[in-house]
């Protein structure tokens, strides 16, 4: 016994079976949505770092060229020193300010190297080069806690030496103010002054460096973020610093691999140092690298799939639906099915109950009739004898009805033994059966040639032919009655099906007949006219037929003959709509 809970869970296991396909389709589209974003995502940042490596490269030549720029002005200051015959200390600052009015450098300072003394200030108003000495424009040489207060004087003398030495300009390390409270960073560029005045005399110019690096960045790096440090002598010391406060948090925390990977690097080489410059994307930057482009990708795919998963939804639906409607009409039919068996196993036995209790008081009443025909006619009129006649008449016909209502009924019923048959041997049987009736109404039967072979039920097939054939010589008034048998093998109608016809030339059929004449018990004659009958040949011919698959048909006239014409096997179309 099933369960009510079980054939429900049975049920939804059928549902969720049913929609497997479209479930499917809707995570290998949530899969393909998922890989596509990334690989859309992997696309925009790839992009977006080309545009940021791009913009960083931008950035740093922007800067090379501006600080490749004031190196160069340093020696074009020195070069227009070097003119100058007699050099006062107002042509030197209004030539150095000149120059420190359109770049980034603080100050600008003369120095005559002397071996033994080092670096000496000039601090005269003018240097001439009468007599070939500068030393009336030199101060007098300072005490040893004399010397030049200036900031960053080892650099400035170290740069200098070295300038010496290289005979060309020459950059110092950065280096700070002590007294300074902010942690502002400066360069000295020394350059030799040419050898006008035949002495060792140096131009010096200090470069502010928080406001080179900030003024020549600023047009470029508002979405980045840059670090600049010096490498000397294997130290690395941060000179300048512009990161936003999100960002700076996120590289504090950041590893080493993805510094690497979201920076931008390159070096400024100097003589015997060098700057590394390391640009970083903004962390707001980052985020934006994430476009339309991967959203678009991963709604599109999963508006596609939950398209398709849509529609084969709503048809698996909709089969769902009709599986269910044809699974009712099926249980119905099937129910109808087993109540029309019971009620057609009634009818037979019914049937059968009613021939053989029909049939015992129909030969009752009919041997009574012959009884009183035989006792009792010397003692009867006319009259009385004719209404025995009737009787007796009207019993055999009443039995004749019986036997042909039977008969159609077990058509119905009985299983056929289907066999291949020689049909023109079948036809000789029924002529050889038929000889004695055919002789005595002067009927001649032709054969057409060939009569194939084919699978039927033999026993059945000849009660066609009988009953054409009695049909054929019953309803012809013609001296000579002539009845042709044959087959038709190919038809335009019916390719590779044989079509059996009898043709008579009897008195034929009118055509607001033809429609009536397959109906049992129906005759389009009087009852006693041409030999009488029940009107039930045709029909058990029409259902034999019909339980062979096959169809019949007539062509007929009235006073020129009728032709039928049958198949035992249905055409593929007509098997398709009776399926």
């Amino acid at each position: 016994m099933i369960r009510p809970y079980q054939k429900e869970s049975d049920n939804l296991l059928e549902i969720l079976r049913a929609y497997k396909i479209p479930t499917i389709i809707m995570a290998i589209g949530l899969v393909i949505a998922v890989i596509g974003f990334q690989m859309a995502l992997q696309y925009d940042i790839r992009q977006s770092r080309q545009s940021f490596q791009e913009l960083s490269d931008q950035l740093y030549r922007s800067m090379d060229t501006e600080m490749r720029r004031h190196e160069r002005l340093v020696g074009s200051i020195a070069q227009v020193l070097g003119q100058i015959r007699n050099l006062d200390k107002e042509d030197f600052s209004n030539t150095s300010e000149a120059f420190r009015g359109t770049t980034y450098f603080l100050s600008f300072h003369l120095y005559k190297y002397q071996a033994g003394d080092g670096l000496i200030k000039i601090e005269k108003d003018s240097v001439s080069a009468e007599g070939g000495s500068i030393t009336e424009f030199l101060a007098s040489r300072p005490a040893q806690n004399q010397v030049d207060t200036i900031g960053g004087l080892t650099e400035i003398r170290e740069t200098v030496e070295k300038s010496k030495i290289l005979n060309k300009t020459y950059v110092s390390s950065p280096y700070h103010e002590p007294q300074n409270a902010a942690p502002d960073h400066y360069i000295a560029i020394a350059t030799p002054v040419p050898e006008r005045h035949r002495e060792d005399l140096f131009l010096v110019g200090i470069l502010d460096l928080n406001k080179f690096f900030s003024s020549t960045m600023a047009s470029e790096s508002d979405s980045l973020n840059v670090r600049i440090y010096d490498l000397f002598n294997l130290n690395k010391n941060l000179i300048y610093e512009k990161i936003d406060s999100q960002s700076r948090d996120f590289l504090e925390t950041a590893s080493a691999e993805i510094h690497d990977t979201l920076s931008f690097k390159r070096t400024r080489f100097f003589d015997d140092h060098n700057w590394e410059i390391v640009i970083f994307s903004s962390l707001f930057q980052m985020i934006n690298y994430i476009g339309l482009f991967p959203w678009i990708t991963f709604m599109s795919v999963l508006c596609v799939t939950g398209l398709i998963s849509y529609i084969i939804f709503r048809i698996t639906t909709e089969n769902l639906k009709a599986a269910l409607l044809v699974e009712r009409q099926t249980r119905s039919l099937r129910e109808y099915a087993e109540r029309l068996e019971i009620t057609n196993r009634d009818l037979d036995d019914f049937a059968h109950i009613a021939s053989h209790d029909l049939k015992e008081p129909l030969r009752g009443i009919y041997n009574f009739a012959e009884f009183l025909s035989e006792d009792y006619k010397d003692k009867l009129d006319d009259d009385g004898r004719y209404k025995l006649e009737t009787l007796k008449s009207l019993s055999r016909r009443m039995e004749s009805l019986i036997e042909s209502l039977l008969e159609y009924s077990r058509l119905s019923r009985i299983d056929l033994a289907f066999k291949k048959t020689d049909l023109k041997r079948i036809i000789e049987e029924v002529l050889e059966s038929l000889s004695v009736y055919l002789d005595e109404n002067n009927a001649r039967v032709q054969i057409k040639d060939p009569i194939p072979e084919i699978k039927c039920d033999p026993v059945r097939v000849a009660e066609i032919f009988r009953n054409l054939l009695t049909n054929a010589v019953k309803y012809n008034t013609n001296q000579e009655k002539l009845i042709e048998i044959g087959c038709l093998q190919e038809t335009e109608k019916w390719k590779d099906i044989p079509v059996f016809y009898v043709k008579d030339n009897g008195i034929g059929i009118a055509d607001e007949h033809k429609r009536h004449i397959f109906k049992i018990f129906k005759r389009l004659h009087g009852r006693n006219e041409y030999g009488g009958g029940t009107g039930a040949g045709l029909t058990i011919v029409s259902k034999i037929v019909e339980r062979h698959n096959g169809k019949i048909w007539l062509e007929s006239e009235p006073e020129k003959g009728t032709t039928f014409f049958f198949t035992l096997k249905r055409k593929k179309d007509d098997a398709k709509q009776a399926a």
